[in-house]
C-alpha cells in the first residue's frame, strides 16, 4: 500500500516523500529493542507487531493522502482517514488469517484506531483558534491517555460485574494498563508530530487535515506562540 501510494499519486513523488518512511522505521526498531529487553513472549511479541503495522503504516498513508482527503469539511475528512485505517485493519487480519490471534488482534487494531481518531479530532478541535505544536502535542497525548482509560474501564466494569475482583484492584490495574498503552501510542505518534511540524513539505499535508494554516505558517516550529496573520495595510 505503501509503495502504491509513492508511484500513483503525483504529490508523493518527491523525495521529501520518504521522509514518512522515517517514523515507521524508527518505532519498528524501538519495539524491537522494547520486546528483547522485557524478554517478551514471541506469541504476544507478533501480536504486537501486527497492531504496531497496522497503525504506523495507517498514519502514513493518511499523510501521504492527505492532499486527497483533506480541504473538506471536517467530518467529511475525519470519515476518509477512519477509511483508510480501516483497509489498512482488513489487509492485516487477511494476512494473520483466521483464528484466536486474528479475534485479538481486531480487539486491539479496533481500540488503537478508536483511541487515535477521538484524539486527532477533540485535539484538532481545541487548537482550532489558538495553535501550536507543542500545544496541539501535549493535547494529542491527553487525549489519548483519556481516551484509553476510557476505553479500558469500559471493558473493566464488565469484567468486574461479572466476577468477584476487588474494585481497588481493577482500578489500579485499570492505571498501570492504560498508562503503558497511551504511552505506547504517545511513542510512536511523536516522531510523526515531529516531522509534520518541522518540515514545510510535510507541515502542508498537515494543514490539509487539520485546516490550522494560518497558525502554522507565522509561527516558528516548537513554539506555542502564534502570530496573528499581518492585514494589509489600508490605502
Amino acid at each position: 500500500m505503501l509503495l502504491l501510494a509513492f508511484v500513483l499519486l503525483r504529490e508523493n513523488r518527491d523525495v521529501q516523500a520518504l521522509w514518512i518512511l522515517l517514523p515507521v522505521v524508527l518505532f519498528r526498531l524501538l519495539w524491537v529493542g522494547f520486546a528483547a529487553l522485557s524478554h517478551m513472549p514471541s506469541a504476544t511479541s507478533l501480536l504486537f507487531v501486527s497492531l504496531i503495522n497496522c497503525m504506523m503504516i495507517g498514519l502514513a498513508l493518511n499523510w501521504l493522502f492527505a492532499h486527497r482527503i483533506g480541504h473538506r469539511n471536517r467530518f467529511a475528512t475525519w470519515l476518509l482517514a477512519l477509511l483508510v485505517f480501516i483497509l489498512i485493519s482488513v489487509l492485516t487480519l487477511v494476512n494473520v488469517g483466521f483464528g484466536i490471534e486474528a479475534i485479538q488482534i481486531s480487539i486491539l487494531i479496533g481500540f488503537t484506531i478508536g483511541i487515535l481518531m477521538v484524539s486527532f479530532a477533540l485535539a484538532g478541535w481545541i487548537c482550532r483558534k489558538k495553535f501550536g505544536p507543542v500545544r496541539f502535542s501535549i493535547w494529542m497525548a491527553v487525549w489519548i491517555l483519556f481516551t484509553t482509560t476510557a476505553f479500558i474501564m469500559s471493558f473493566a466494569i464488565i469484567q468486574t460485574m461479572m466476577t468477584s475482583e476487588s474494585l481497588t484492584t481493577v482500578l489500579l490495574d485499570i492505571l498501570m494498563i492504560s498508562l503503558v498503552y497511551a504511552g505506547i501510542v504517545i511513542v510512536g505518534l511523536l516522531p510523526f508530530e515531529i516531522l509534520l511540524f518541522a518540515n514545510s513539505f510535510w507541515r502542508k499535508r498537515f494543514d490539509s487535515i487539520f485546516r490550522l494554516k494560518t497558525a502554522v505558517v507565522t509561527q516558528s516550529v516548537w513554539t506555542n506562540q502564534v502570530s496573528e496573520p499581518q492585514k494589509p495595510a489600508d490605502k
